[in-house]
């Protein structure tokens, strides 16, 4: 395999916004570096070539789209898979089967259901940047690997730098909630000791590569996000609510709830709440001891 000094490794399902990200890639970044890029896609929303020439469009990017296993894997039954919960709410409004692309997009990511040849192994990497990433699996060998989060653990145990960044209650933010909506969220304490927020971090490192961004500081960062949202707001779009209600059995696939992050994973009250819930009797009742 040839050794490559750099390449970009994007997954896509949804045809509409590729072009647009391969447009804006090219513009602001790859224009200067011409790494390879390399398109990954489930079933055969990009099989035709008229179609790969159109999403490339004019850039002299060289871009490669492959075609990776789109399958349930033989140990997951269709019945558990997530487009198929309908005891959960999320899934009836807006998680049909149409979204069956997505679902396995984000398995290929973490590669939680075991699909072959997904590992990062694979790759030929030198570096890898972590954001807040812990549940990658990889074996680190040669791989330089940069952690940037607040409450590393698996990521940052094998990380060659660390960059502490700030937990969501140390900083203000927007964010996404399952109906689509943009909420403020808004900071209770500081990062302690030399933790800076993410975009902070990021700021820096442009700076010292001498690609400095386009905001200085917090209330541009805002500006660029709303210049953004308001390119994409569809004024035309009406909403329907269409409630389709389904008896059947509610089950519960159990999980470790008070551990499913690195930060539950290092908190103390969610331990304590871990190891409470494991000596509940079924009628809910603690149990003195």
């Amino acid at each position: 395999m040839k050794k490559l000094k750099g390449s970009i490794h994007i997954i896509s399902s949804r045809v509409k916004c590729i072009k647009h990200c391969l447009e804006s890639l090219w513009n602001n970044y790859n224009s200067n570096h011409n790494y390879p890029v390399y398109v990954y896609y489930f079933d055969d929303i990009y099989d035709s070539l008229d179609l790969q020439k159109d999403i490339i469009g004019d850039t002299g990017q060289n871009v490669v789209f492959v075609t990776v296993p789109y399958k349930t894997p033989d140990f997951i039954s269709e019945s558990e898979l997530y487009y198929n919960r309908k005891d959960i709410q999320y899934v009836n409004t807006s998680f049909s089967i149409n979204r069956k692309g997505y679902l396995h997009m984000c398995n290929f990511t973490s590669n939680i259901y075991g699909y072959q040849n997904t590992e990062l192994d694979n790759y030929d990497f030198k570096f890898i940047y972590l954001l807040g990433a812990d549940n990658i699996n990889f074996a680190k060998k040669d791989k330089f690997v940069v952690y940037q989060g607040s409450h590393g653990d698996k990521g940052a145990e094998i990380a060659d730098i660390i960059l502490p960044g700030a937990a969501y209650t140390e900083k203000n933010g927007l964010f996404i909630n399952l109906e689509g909506k943009l909420q403020n969220a808004y900071k209770a304490s500081y990062p302690p000791g030399d933790a800076h927020e993410d975009w902070i971090i990021f700021k820096d490192l442009a700076n010292m590569i001498k690609k400095p961004l386009e905001y200085n500081n917090v209330n541009q960062l805002r500006e660029s996000i709303n210049k953004q949202i308001q390119l994409k707001i569809n004024n035309d779009f009406s909403k329907t609510n269409i409630i389709d209600f389904v008896e059947e059995k509610i089950s519960v696939k159990p999980i470790d709830y008070y551990y499913t992050n690195p930060i539950a994973r290092s908190s103390k009250v969610m331990s304590e709440c871990r190891q409470i819930s494991k000596k509940l009797l079924f009628t809910g009742i603690e149990k003195a001891s």
